[in-house]
């Protein structure tokens, strides 16, 4: 009797574990696709104080999308 109820506990930790897991990572998704949505705003912002050229801008967008993809690329490469 005592065993199936430690068996018991030990499956709900690792359920929870398990489920705390998945909502970090679907909070740091969310945080991620909310940057990227937000970046056009922010720049604009910028350009307004501080002028640069559409040319600077496609820089900073190009920069950006470098990032991205190698920090997704190291996430994928971790998680795998």
């Amino acid at each position: 009797m005592i065993s199936q109820t430690t068996s018991l506990v030990a499956t709900d930790n690792r359920t929870t574990m398990r489920w705390s897991i998945a909502l970090l990572v679907s909070a740091a998704i969310a945080i991620s696709y909310l940057d990227r949505q937000t970046l056009p705003w922010a720049i604009k912002a910028i350009q307004a104080d501080i002028p640069f050229s559409n040319q600077i801008k496609a820089g900073l967008d190009s920069a950006a999308v470098c990032y991205w993809t190698n920090w997704e690329r190291d996430g994928a490469f971790w998680a795998s």
